[in-house]
C-alpha cells in the first residue's frame, strides 16, 4: 500500500497516465491507470491518480470508491482526503465532503484547496460564520486567485465584519491599484457602510 511502487513497470504506467491526463485524454489515462492497477492493486498513488481521472470523467461513484481506498493505504494525505471531499461534494455528500476537507486541513492547516472547499461548502450549508476562518485562511494563502477576493468580502459583510472587509479591499487597493475586481470590492463595502 505505499504512495510508490518499486515496480519500474507501474511507474511507467503512471507517468504514462499523467502525461496523456495533461494533454487532456481522459479515456487514455484512466486505461492506462486501470492497467497499473492490475499490477498492483492497492498502490496508493494509483488509486489517487485513478480516482481522480475517473471523476475528471465524471464518474463519481468510482471516483469515491477509488480515493475511499487511497485514503485507506495513505491516511496521512491531505491531497487524497481532499480529492476524496471534492467527489463526495459533486455525489452531494457534504457530511462526507466536510468530514473529508477537515482531516485535510487536521493533516495540513495550510492547504489552501481544502481550506476554500470547506469554506464554500459551509457557506453553501447557511453555515456562513463558521466558513469565516477558512475563507480568511484561504485568502491570506493566496490573494491573488481570482475570485476569492469578492466571495471573502461577501462573507465577511454577511458576517458584520465591515470594518475588517474594509481593511482587506483597501489593502488590495493598495497592493494592486490597477485591479478592477479590488476596486468593486473596495466600492461594495463603502456603499454597504453608507446604507442606513
Amino acid at each position: 500500500g505505499r504512495a510508490d511502487s518499486g515496480c519500474p513497470d507501474l511507474n511507467a504506467l503512471l507517468d504514462r497516465a499523467v502525461t496523456l491526463l495533461a494533454a487532456g485524454d481522459i479515456d487514455g489515462a484512466r486505461a492506462t491507470c486501470e492497467s497499473a492497477l492490475a499490477v498492483e492493486p492497492d498502490n496508493a498513488r494509483t488509486l489517487h491518480l485513478l480516482g481522480g481521472v475517473c471523476g475528471q470523467a465524471g464518474d463519481y461513484a468510482a471516483a469515491c470508491e477509488l480515493l475511499a481506498r487511497a485514503v485507506v493505504q495513505q491516511p496521512d494525505s491531505a491531497a487524497v482526503h481532499t480529492d476524496l471531499g471534492n467527489v463526495q461534494q459533486l455525489q452531494h455528500d457534504q457530511e462526507g465532503a466536510e468530514r473529508s476537507y477537515r482531516r485535510a486541513l487536521d493533516l495540513d492547516p495550510g492547504l489552501m484547496a481544502a481550506q476554500l472547499n470547506l469554506a464554500r461548502l459551509l457557506r453553501s450549508a447557511s453555515r456562513v460564520p463558521e466558513a469565516l476562518p477558512y475563507f480568511r485562511a484561504a485568502y491570506e494563502t493566496s490573494p491573488v486567485l481570482p475570485g476569492l477576493l469578492a466571495e471573502f468580502v461577501a462573507v465577511l459583510l454577511e458576517c458584520e465584519a465591515g470594518e475588517e472587509a474594509l481593511a482587506v479591499t483597501r489593502s488590495a487597493v493598495v497592493l494592486d491599484g490597477g485591479n478592477a475586481n479590488a476596486r468593486r470590492a473596495l466600492g461594495a463595502v463603502l456603499q454597504q457602510a453608507d446604507e442606513p
